[in-house]
C-alpha cells in the first residue's frame, strides 16, 4: 500500500472516530447497523457483534472490579486480625511486673502470635534497671550501638535492614549475617527505651516500602511498659 494510501486511510479513520465521538446517538438512530457490525473476539478471535464485544468488555471490567472488592476485603480481615494480636499483646503487657519479664514476654508473645522467625528486644542499659541482664541490656557508649540507632532516629521502624558482622553480633548475639527479611524497631516513648528486631525467613515479609504502622504502636507500647517500671 502506498504512503498516500495509508496516510488516506488513516485519515478516514481519524475522521469516523471524531464522528462518532461527536454523535454518540448515532448507533441509537441506526440500531440495525448496530446490529449488522462484527468485530473480532479478543481470545478466540472469531467475528462478534459489537453488542457482544460491549458485553465481553463490561464482564471483565466486572471481574477485575470483583478482584479489587475480594482484596479489600481480604486486607480488612487482615487489618482486624491484626488489630485483635495486638490488643492481646497490650493487655499481656500492661500484666507484666518486671523488666526480665517484659523482655521474655515480648520475645514469645510475638514471635508465636505474629508467626516470625526471630524476636530479640535489646534496652538501652539506663532502662533496664539494676538489676540488668546481659543478655538484653545495650550501651549507648557502644559505637555499634550509636550506628544502629542512628538508623532510627526518625522514630519509625525500619524493614528491609541488613546488619553486617558488627551489628548482628551487638543486637542479635551472632556474627552471623542473617538471612531472610529483617525489621528494626525502635521502643521508643518520649526517648528511646530500646531496640527491637523481627526477622522471617522469607525474604519478602519485611521489605523496604512496607509500611511501618504496627510495628510502630508495638514499639511504642514495649517503651511505655518499660517506663513503668523502671
Amino acid at each position: 500500500m502506498a504512503i498516500e494510501e495509508q496516510q488516506a486511510e488513516l485519515s478516514w479513520e481519524e475522521a469516523v472516530s471524531r464522528f462518532l465521538q461527536e454523535n454518540p446517538d448515532y448507533f441509537s438512530r441506526n440500531p440495525r447497523l448496530l446490529a449488522q457490525m462484527e468485530i473480532p473476539h479478543p481470545d478466540t478471535g472469531d467475528a462478534v457483534s459489537l453488542i457482544e464485544r460491549q458485553v465481553l468488555a463490561l464482564r471483565k471490567d466486572n471481574q477485575a472490579l470483583e478482584r479489587q472488592l475480594r482484596q479489600l476485603v481480604d486486607n480488612a480481615t487482615e487489618n482486624d486480625a491484626l488489630a485483635g494480636q495486638l490488643h492481646q499483646f497490650t493487655v499481656e503487657l500492661m500484666l507484666a511486673t518486671s523488666i526480665g519479664e517484659i523482655v521474655s514476654l515480648v520475645t514469645d508473645s510475638l514471635q508465636s502470635r505474629f508467626k516470625l522467625d526471630k524476636v530479640v528486644l535489646k534496652l538501652l542499659d539506663s532502662q533496664a534497671g539494676d538489676a540488668a541482664s546481659p543478655e538484653y541490656a545495650i550501651s549507648t557508649d557502644d559505637p555499634v550501638i550509636k550506628d544502629i540507632i542512628k538508623k532510627v532516629q526518625s522514630g519509625q521502624s525500619v524493614c528491609g535492614i541488613k546488619f553486617g558482622k558488627d551489628e548482628a553480633k551487638a543486637l542479635l548475639g551472632s556474627e552471623s549475617v542473617p538471612t531472610g527479611s529483617l525489621a528494626l524497631i525502635p521502643a521508643r516513648q518520649d526517648g528511646l527505651a530500646g531496640l527491637l528486631v523481627i526477622g522471617s525467613d522469607d525474604e519478602y515479609r519485611f521489605v523496604a516500602d512496607m509500611a511501618t504502622t504496627y510495628l510502630d504502636r508495638i514499639g511504642a507500647l514495649i517503651a511505655v511498659a518499660v517506663r513503668r517500671l523502671t
